[in-house]
Parts: C-alpha cells; structure tokens; sequence
C-alpha cells in the first residue's frame, strides 16, 4: 500500500506466487476518499482477501509489510482499538479452507511495493489483474527471490 496524500487516495497491489516463489499473477488498485494510513491499510488487506476469494484460491498466505496488522488479525484482542476492522477482515477470511498472515520483510516486498507506487505516483486509476510481473520491474521481482530464501 501506497499514498500520495490521504485525500488523494493510496495505490495498493498484490502479487501471487506458487511455493517456489514464482510469480503467477500481481495486481494493482487505486482507491480515493481514504482518510487515514491505517484505514488504507484495511481497504488494501479486505481488496487482498476478496481477490484471493474470486480467483477461488483455497490455501493463501498472506504476507503483509505491516507487522502491527498482522498482529491485530492473527490475535484480535492484542489491539482492540481495530476490533471492528479486524472482526470484518477475519468474516472474509472464513470462505477459505486454509490462510495464513504473515509479516513480510520490507526488503522482500519491493516488486508489490513499486506497483502499489505506480497507481499513485503515475495516476493510474484502472485496476487490472495480470499473469506474471511487470516487466519493468523484473529485476526487483528477481531479487526479491533471492530475499525471500534467506
């Protein structure tokens, strides 16, 4: 997730990958009218998990920069100032079998993290879901192969 200012609205993207960390699919959001970091988050996270469900994945780990989210989703009373959200992200995590949330390093997540940037920065409003990755950034997405294994 990315902004450019709350009033302008924050970029969002994931990106897909089979167990040997190959890319499958990545997609990119923009959303407007978002107030707060922490809301931006919680948009991006619910956009993340309705994907995953229409795509009829089954199994998902969700990884996820924001190591405070992942603590407030995997344990609801560690932060019970978002209950409410938390309780709306844990009903939509239902429909699958089996999920994870997981804490992403910083250093693992810069492919997702440069398109979440390029809805923003670049004023791309038009979602899009797309096999593989961008291929401007297939180096980063190569690299952070590489970071994920260590």
């Amino acid at each position: 997730m990315q902004r450019r200012t709350w009033r302008q609205g924050a970029g969002a993207a994931w990106v897909t990958r089979d167990s040997t960390g190959t890319v499958l699919l990545h997609s990119r959001r923009s959303s407007g009218g978002i107030q707060t970091k922490d809301e931006a988050c919680f948009v991006s996270i619910a956009w993340d998990i309705e994907s995953m469900k229409s795509l009829r994945y089954q199994k998902v780990h969700f990884a996820l920069e924001g190591r405070m989210f992942v603590d407030a989703i995997n344990n609801p009373k560690a932060l019970p100032s978002f209950k409410f959200k938390v309780l709306e992200i844990r009903h939509l995590l239902r429909s699958f079998l089996e999920w994870r949330m997981l804490v992403e390093l910083y250093n693992a997540n810069r492919g997702a993290r440069l398109i979440a940037t390029s809805a923003v920065l670049d004023l791309r409003y038009q979602s899009y879901v797309a096999k593989g990755h961008r291929k401007w950034c297939s180096n980063v997405f190569e690299n952070d192969l590489g970071d994920r294994s260590r």
